[in-house]
C-alpha cells in the first residue's frame, strides 16, 4: 500500500501554463522532473509570481527533458498537464517508459481518458483526474517565469476504485484540501462546464427552495 511519505519524486508532463505553475510550486517541496518539448529554453530556476498577492519565489526543477523516460522513470506520481488531443501520445510514451505502475493524475480530468490512456489503465496504474485546474496561471516567459494564483481546494476522481491512500497522497503533494468523487464522470462529463462547478453555483439555491419548478 502506498504511503504518504513515498510521494517525493514528481513527474510532470507538459510545460504550459498549468504544468509550469505546478512544477514551480511543487519544486519547493519535492524533487520535480518536467517534460517539455523545448527543454533548452528553461533556465536553471523558474520564477513563480503569485498573481493574487506579493509572493514570489524561485524554484529549481531537477530535470527538464523532452524524453519521457528521463521524466517518469523512478518517480512516485505523474501529473499530466496537456490538452486532450495530446493525451494518447503522452500516455503511450509514459507507459513505454515506466518500470512499474505509478499513480497518473490528469490535470484536469478529461472525457475519454479511459480510451486515450488505455495502456496506463491496462498496466494497472491508478488513473485519477482533477475536476479543474488547480491554478489560474499564465507563462510570462517560457521556461523562466510563470504568474499563478493557487485555488483553495480541488476534487479528485479515479477511473477505477481509487485507494484512499493514493487520494490522500495526491492531495498532500498538491497541498490542497480535496474531496474524493465517486465517479470519474463527475470531473469529465462535459469539457467546458463541469457538473461539480454547477453544483457549487446552484446546489445551495436548489436545497434552499430559491429555485422552483416551472
Amino acid at each position: 500500500m502506498l504511503c504518504l511519505r513515498d510521494m517525493r519524486r514528481i513527474g510532470i508532463i507538459g510545460a504550459g501554463n498549468i504544468g509550469t505553475a505546478l512544477a514551480a510550486d511543487l519544486a519547493q517541496r519535492h524533487c520535480v522532473k518536467l517534460y517539455s518539448s523545448r527543454p533548452f529554453e528553461f533556465s536553471d530556476k523558474v520564477v513563480y509570481k503569485d498573481s493574487a498577492g506579493d509572493i514570489s519565489f524561485e524554484s529549481h526543477i531537477d530535470v527538464v527533458s523532452d524524453k519521457y523516460a528521463e521524466v517518469v522513470r523512478g518517480v512516485d506520481v505523474v501529473f499530466v498537464c496537456l490538452p486532450t488531443y495530446l493525451i494518447n501520445e503522452a500516455s503511450e510514451g509514459i507507459a513505454s517508459s515506466l518500470d512499474e505502475p505509478v499513480p497518473i493524475c490528469f490535470v484536469p480530468g478529461a472525457g475519454g481518458v479511459e480510451f486515450l490512456a488505455k495502456r496506463l489503465v491496462d498496466m494497472k496504474c491508478p488513473v485519477a483526474g482533477l475536476d479543474r485546474v488547480p491554478y489560474v496561471s499564465r507563462v510570462v516567459e517560457y521556461g523562466k517565469c510563470v504568474s499563478a494564483s493557487k485555488k483553495a481546494k480541488t476534487r479528485i476522481a479515479f477511473l477505477q476504485n481509487g485507494e484512499r491512500s493514493v487520494f490522500d497522497a495526491i492531495s498532500t503533494v498538491l497541498d490542497m484540501p480535496a474531496t474524493m468523487m465517486k465517479s470519474f464522470l463527475s470531473v469529465s462529463l462535459t469539457p467546458t462546464l463541469h457538473i461539480s462547478r454547477l453544483y457549487d453555483l446552484y446546489g445551495a439555491m436548489c436545497y434552499s427552495g430559491r429555485v422552483e419548478n416551472d
